[in-house]
């Protein structure tokens, strides 16, 4: 599996420099042989990163990862063990889990717990997707995000109002095209959470509702896919008036989408 799908997959939100989050392995390599490449990004699979950092495959290789000196090589061996169901691995992974300190390998040590049936590190993925200790706003938002991203794969609904807070703060940075270029991102994560209830469904919508003229496209995408979810009479109207105007073919395709889905 590729390490952009895994993230993708997980709906974490992309973010640069100094917000990315120790622990969260990075989607793009450096150009080498053999390597699946996208307009001269490379993306290495799990597999292959594992086994440059000289580990094979075989479980006992991915226990002695979990103590390796990169974050991003204990990270990928734990989500290799739950993703490979290694049940006997529960206990080196509880051990590994009790004395790690990077934010994002918690992340992937607690889920992966999570994914073989022991919910110890539940506690430390709830903690991290509420947490308003860092005083550095745009990292805070991409640890809540990404721990929220991990608790919704769960199908645990603990971190909903943070993942809804992280879209609303990215929101209010829509003037700044950089700081907010993973709002596709955080609109994915919430139109995934489960146990919705009406007071956050109506904040979901209301924000979507807004980009519906963003000026990226894959933005306006992301909106409109969620208020296929959470849209009303009032989000029929506004997308019919978005889709009026809208350039791009492959957005138009997915504003319908969204106005069919409501009219069901």
């Amino acid at each position: 599996m590729k390490l952009r799908a895994v993230l993708s997959a997980l709906a974490l939100a992309t973010v640069l420099g100094a917000q990315t989050v120790e622990g969260i392995p990075e989607m793009a390599r450096p150009l080498r042989n053999g390597e699946t490449c996208i307009d001269n990004d490379c993306i290495l699979t799990v597999e292959q990163f594992l086994e440059r950092h000289g580990y094979a495959l075989t479980p006992d290789d991915l226990v002695s990862a979990l103590h390796d000196p990169a974050a991003e090589v204990r990270s990928l061996a734990a989500g290799k063990l739950a993703r490979g169901e290694v049940r006997s691995a529960v206990p080196a992974l509880v051990e590994a889990f009790a004395v790690e300190r990077a934010p994002g390998t918690q992340m992937w040590m607690a889920s992966a717990l999570a994914t073989l049936g022991d919910d110890r590190g539940l506690p430390t993925l709830e903690r991290l997707c509420k947490d308003d200790g860092d005083p550095a706003p745009l990292h805070r938002a991409a640890v809540r995000s990404f721990a929220a991203g991990f608790m919704v794969r769960l199908h645990n609904k603990a971190c909903n109002d943070s993942a809804i807070e992280v879209l609303r703060f990215r929101a209010s940075l829509r003037a700044t095209p950089v700081q907010g270029a993973s709002l596709d991102v955080d609109f994915s994560l919430v139109g995934n959470l489960e146990g919705v209830s009406e007071r956050q469904s109506k904040e979901i919508r209301e924000i979507a509702e807004r980009y519906l003229d963003d000026g990226r496209y894959d933005v306006r995408m992301a909106a409109s896919n969620v208020l296929a979810r959470f849209g009303d009479d009032g989000s029929v109207r506004k997308l019919k008036k978005a889709l009026a105007t809208e350039p791009d073919v492959t957005v138009r395709a997915r504003m319908q989408a969204a106005l069919d889905q409501l009219d069901r």
